[in-house]
């Protein structure tokens, strides 16, 4: 009969380089955390993670019984790995769930681990791996479960391979995902509106901030290029709101801020082409970034039909351009 875990190390062991640095995302009692330590050798690193302090004591106690030194042990969510984790990684496992003999109402939750895993593919090295377990017996495991299959039906084939492994007549079994990067290509970046993102550089001081799992089917997708064209342009934050009238660039002060614009959207251009952003997910109806729309220069709140300033100047230098209303018109 098959032996799910046997085969899981085996599809990962090729990806595992020794004095590679590795990454286990749900410590448990350390039985990986052990195995990944084994198979990078002394000279390797591992970082563990988990949430629950027992999980910490009962791997440290594993790993001094087999002499183990090259181990980080670190009590926080796996989804801060990047707050801890510099180098690139050649592999990374996720055993989901609860902690074997533990607290069984403790367990991976879905929004912590969609961020996780969408980090470790940002800390991926090429011809790296993630193995994914996933345990759907309980409620949120099925969750998860269904919830990773769609986020990484978001990746790249040519970058990102991922295969699911399951036994079909036992729906209850545990189940893995193999997440198997490229040896040579690279995710494409995205030019993007810090403001999509959640940044606070809106002309009000605030943002306008996808939905976070949006945002994290773009970033497994894509490596993501925040650009703000009016404060690249040397604007404040915050600042009077501007709006196009005539070709001039005017705040509702009647200021003429069309130089501050200008240099901006050519800052942006110069980021986005240093970066190869051959897309542009830009914020709709902004004087610098509306792609098919903009407000019509009478600060009535009423639109018109145009293009902001940096989307203009983008798209007379070969970038395609869309607005978040068109996320998902990204072409393959």
């Amino acid at each position: 009969m098959i032996d799910l875990l046997e085969i899981e190390k085996k599809l990962l062991t090729p990806h595992i380089k020794e004095g590679g640095t590795v990454v286990d995302f749900t410590m448990g009692n350390g039985h990986d955390t052990l195995w990944l330590s084994q198979m990078v050798g002394p000279s390797g690193k591992v970082f563990s993670f988990d949430i629950q302090k027992t999980a910490l004591e009962n791997t440290d106690k594993l790993l001094k019984e087999n002499s183990v030194t090259n181990v980080n042990l670190i009590l926080d969510s796996h989804s801060n790995v990047k707050q801890y984790v510099r180098d690139k990684i050649c592999a990374g496992m996720f055993n989901l769930g609860y902690l074997p003999g533990g607290d069984k109402s403790i367990t991976t939750k879905h929004e912590t681990t969609l961020e996780a895993i969408v980090s470790a593919t940002e800390l991926l090295d090429f011809g790296g791996a993630l193995l994914i377990a996933v345990y759907p017996g309980h409620k949120e495991g099925t969750i998860e479960g269904n919830l990773i299959e769609e986020l990484l039906s978001y990746c790249d084939r040519k970058v990102l391979c991922c295969s699911k492994f399951r036994i079909v007549n036992s729906p209850k079994s545990p189940f893995f995902f193999l997440v198997e990067k490229s040896e040579t290509e690279e995710k494409e970046n995205l030019g993007i509106s810090a403001c999509l993102l959640g940044n606070p550089c809106r002309y009000n001081g605030k943002s306008k901030g996808l939905k976070e799992d949006i945002i994290q089917k773009l970033r497994i997708r894509y490596t993501l290029v925040p650009i703000c064209p009016e404060q690249l342009g040397g604007l404040p934050t915050p600042r009077t709101p501007s709006e196009i009238c005539n070709d001039r660039v005017l705040m509702e002060s009647g200021r003429d801020v069309t130089e501050e614009y200008s240099k901006g959207a050519e800052e942006a251009l110069n980021i986005l082409s240093q970066n190869k952003c051959k897309k542009a997910l830009l914020k709709e109806n902004s004087p610098s970034c509306g792609t098919h729309s903009v407000y019509d220069g009478s600060f009535s709140k009423h639109l018109r039909e145009g293009k902001g300033i940096t989307a203009s100047l983008l798209e007379d230098n070969h970038i395609s351009l869309f607005s978040e209303n068109e996320i998902f018109d990204l072409p393959n």
